[in-house]
């Protein structure tokens, strides 16, 4: 990897001083930042004011209302390109069917989807580094615990699943490689891991 791209700072915490260095294999396409963080300083980096997780109201979804024309459809183009998925209660009907499943979702933010699928009577479970969302998600009532994909609670690790979800998650991983493979050790055999992130060309 050779030094790409300097970033001065985090904008969304400017108090935070550090700086960082971005680097980048042109073979594999692949980058990484530089210093990378301590595995017990990844909370710290969600203790920001209004951070969209840390309301009991959060969907995934930005207020219509709230957003200029502008940036609507921007939104809508990136989208278009992109071809995101909204994991959904739906979508997981049109994937999955609706038999009961046991689901551990990590990352799962303030539970908002695991308590969609709790309502359709699977038995659900999560894993969440931010300490303001995970107060959110237990308040609705679910099985949520403090942890991070590399370092996951004994209170999940204790059982398998049949579906674990990492929604927007393994792009907040310090160590990518492990996080996979401490989800699929919890998978029962045949099970499956639902992904999701911001490149879908990235590997």
């Amino acid at each position: 990897m050779k030094p790409w791209l300097f970033i001065p700072g985090d904008w969304r915490r400017p108090a935070n001083k550090e700086s960082f260095q971005l680097y980048w294999c042109e073979k594999s396409q692949l980058g990484g930042i530089h210093p990378l963080p301590d595995f017990n300083k990844i909370a710290s980096f969600y203790d920001i004011d209004e951070y969209y997780t840390h309301h009991i109201d959060f969907t995934g979804f930005v207020s219509a209302s709230s957003i200029s024309f502008f940036d609507k459809l921007r939104t809508h183009l990136a989208w278009r390109f992109d071809r995101g998925v909204d994991v959904t209660s739906k979508w997981w009907k049109q994937q999955f069917g609706t038999a009961s499943c046991s689901i551990l979702e990590i990352g799962c933010a303030n539970g908002h989807l695991l308590q969609e699928l709790q309502a359709d009577d699977h038995k659900v479970w999560g894993v969440e580094p931010d300490r303001q969302a995970l107060v959110l998600a237990q308040q609705r009532g679910l099985d949520v615990f403090y942890g991070t994909a590399e370092s996951l609670p004994p209170e999940v690790k204790s059982r398998q699943y049949d579906i674990i979800v990492m929604n927007h998650v393994l792009e907040h991983t310090r160590d990518p490689l492990l996080a996979l493979r401490n989800a699929m050790q919890l998978l029962v055999d045949g099970g499956k891991l639902v992904m999701e992130v911001p490149n879908n060309s990235c590997k």
